[in-house]
């Protein structure tokens, strides 16, 4: 069994096209060359959301985990930390799927497609990875009202982190 937070083999995390901070900017697309600085996406950074009248505001974010070994991995799947009751991943559908706006649900997603899994047994099942390939996982962040910084925006330094874990061929 590999882990994802494993350094001794090449799992890397990258960027999609639309990977920002700004919530009212398209979020999401195909896999890109830049690669996340951390292999267990631990901080992804301050995200600002305008204040409106609801509680919470989601942020939609997706990151691409790519299989850099020379190995196939089997039974691929994704989880999060227990005690990050804010986070729910989904799996991406579509190669190069996007949101219009980061607090918009990407297209064709429902909230019923994002899920809190906390170990590899209840994981969301991502399947195989060959070597070469990736695969693309959304992130629904919440962030409420307790996290205001400033008069006019909801702010949270995301310090979470995502598995991934599976058999390797």
């Amino acid at each position: 069994m590999f882990s994802g937070e494993t350094n001794s083999l090449d799992f890397q995390f990258y960027e999609p096209d639309y990977f920002n901070s700004d919530l009212t900017k398209r979020s999401g697309g195909a896999i890109t060359s830049t690669r996340l600085s951390t292999d267990s996406i631990e901080s992804l950074g301050a995200i600002k959301a305008a204040r409106n009248s609801q509680a919470i505001v989601y942020h939609y974010r997706k990151i691409f985990f790519k299989n850099n070994t020379e190995y196939n991995l089997s039974g691929v799947k994704a989880f999060i930390e227990p005690d990050c009751n804010y986070l729910a991943i989904a799996k991406e559908k579509v190669y190069r799927d996007y949101s219009v706006s980061a607090t918009g649900l990407p297209n064709g997603y429902g909230h019923a497609d994002f899920y809190t899994p906390y170990d590899y047994t209840n994981g969301l099942s991502i399947g195989n990875i060959s070597s070469g390939a990736s695969t693309g996982l959304w992130l629904k962040i919440g962030l409420r009202d307790e996290s205001i910084v400033e008069e006019e925006y909801l702010s949270k330094d995301l310090q979470t982190k995502v598995y991934f874990e599976g058999y390797i061929e």
